[in-house]
């Protein structure tokens, strides 16, 4: 049998519409996981500088020798990975701005989401 004879265009119309439905859906989904990731981002890196800020003031307090950022390797590699990601939604900017002061937020808001 050829394939010819086996295709239903009914169906094949009905297929492609619901890809296209679940497509959607799935942009939608997207832009919600990237909300949800940058809030992440932006709750870790409070937290995280907030506490070193803490951390700092009790070693000055204490006498003890304060540790610099770049001496840190967990605190570089959080800023490693927050650095990566504000690059990553910066090249996926529509008009790229080169303000450095730049809101994360809306660049993640402004952002393309690539139709597949």
């Amino acid at each position: 049998m050829n394939l010819e004879d086996k295709a239903n265009p009914m169906k094949l119309v009905s297929r492609i519409k619901k890809v296209q439905d679940e497509m959607s859906s799935l942009k939608e989904q997207c832009c919600e996981l990237l909300a949800a990731k940058q809030d992440l981002m932006d709750k870790a890196r409070a937290t995280l500088v907030g506490n070193r800020s803490l951390l700092q003031r009790l070693q000055l307090s204490a006498g003890v020798p304060i540790i610099r950022d770049s001496d840190d390797p967990s605190y570089a590699s959080f800023n490693q990975v927050i650095d990566e990601w504000t690059t990553q939604v910066r090249s996926r900017t529509e008009d790229e701005s080169p303000e450095s002061g730049e809101d994360i937020n809306q660049m993640l808001f402004s952002a393309i989401v690539y139709d597949i």
